[in-house]
């Protein structure tokens, strides 16, 4: 879906966790993902924001959801991929992290966690904050995720865990909503708004970058990034 400069991507995590149905649908999607971003970045002059939105996050915050492990407070299955028929000798395979930071998705929004939550750009378990100022959101070095659930469940405000890992940077169990305003083609703003607190802002960045591409990404004209043949050298300047 193209809203004005940005290419937004939804897509389903819960292939990855309701396997009884089937598992086609988890490379099925994953090729169908991977094809469309390939065309995001073909057309990033015009719209060089991309921001994907999924239910489960890949990094968890709240103890007691059976499909996060309590150590390293993750989602493998989505992070780095899943044994295929549960077959646990084989690799993990169609993880989402390393696709959506090969593609250069900007923003990652979940829900199912009944929260507001904001991370630090990162990377596989790595801040990867913007060096140009002290905001981290400036130029970031890695995608934004943030976690956006705050309404919808029945079981009232939830709690946090007691040891928040330092990638937290921002976190509210306030009812309310998420809002992107988009500035100029460079430049996002994110606030989050609490109608427990009638309409109060708890949170807001700026998102800024100076190029289609975010900084992350290879500085090359042949992006031999994309092995396929629906991108050459001649697509993406």
């Amino acid at each position: 879906m193209d809203i004005g400069p940005i290419h937004i991507i939804m897509f389903s995590t819960e292939y990855y966790y309701y396997t009884e149905y089937g598992w086609n649908q988890i490379p099925t999607q994953f090729e169908w993902l991977e094809q469309d971003l390939i065309r995001a970045n073909q057309n990033r002059a015009e719209r060089p924001w991309i921001i994907v939105m999924g239910h489960r996050p890949l990094y968890c915050l709240k103890m007691g959801d059976d499909s996060c492990n309590h150590q390293t407070m993750e989602r493998k299955e989505l992070r780095q991929g899943i044994h295929m028929h549960r077959r646990q000798n084989s690799p993990r395979e169609y993880g989402l992290e390393d696709l959506f930071y090969k593609y250069g998705v900007d923003i990652q929004f979940y829900g199912h966690e009944h929260f507001y939550a904001r991370l630090d750009p990162i990377y596989n378990y790595t801040v990867l904050n913007g060096k140009r100022s002290k905001n981290p959101y400036d130029h970031p070095e890695g995608p934004i995720h943030i976690t956006t659930g705050s309404a919808g469940n029945y079981e009232l405000h939830p709690s946090f865990n007691n040891d928040l890992k330092s990638w937290v940077s921002c976190h509210f169990l306030d009812y309310g909503y998420t809002r992107l305003l988009v500035e100029n083609e460079y430049q996002i703003r994110l606030q989050q708004v609490s109608d427990d607190q009638h309409g109060e802002v708890l949170d807001e960045i700026n998102i800024i970058k100076s190029t289609p591409r975010p900084n992350w990404m290879p500085k090359l004209k042949s992006f031999e990034l994309y092995d396929t043949k629906l991108i050459n050298s001649n697509d993406i300047n």
